[in-house]
């Protein structure tokens, strides 16, 4: 039996190929470029916040829902067996 051999041009196209795979690899990695290049911001000033999250004190509706939402959370999340972070609602100190 006689062995095929490749022809002199399928030789020649893979050694071009696997020249300008090396030459691409060599050229990623040792490329000095930045990964991300840095950014300036400034501010003017801090932003006002006309109220603190959980600090709702001329509301009690509000607490009051808010209470009952977290309660259904937490419930809820006892059934499925994962956890519930609460929103955090200010408690007044009474008598």
């Amino acid at each position: 039996m006689a062995s095929i051999q490749p022809s002199k041009t399928r030789v020649l196209w893979l050694i071009i190929a696997g020249a300008i795979v090396i030459y691409l690899a060599l050229s990623f990695f040792t490329s000095k470029r930045p990964v991300m290049e840095s950014v300036q911001v400034t501010m003017s000033g801090p932003p006002s916040i006309a109220s603190v999250p959980g600090s709702v004190k001329d509301n009690p509706r509000y607490k009051e829902l808010q209470e009952q939402a977290n309660k259904q959370q937490a419930e809820a999340a006892k059934k499925s067996g994962r956890s519930a972070l609460p929103t955090l609602v200010n408690k007044t100190k009474e008598g």
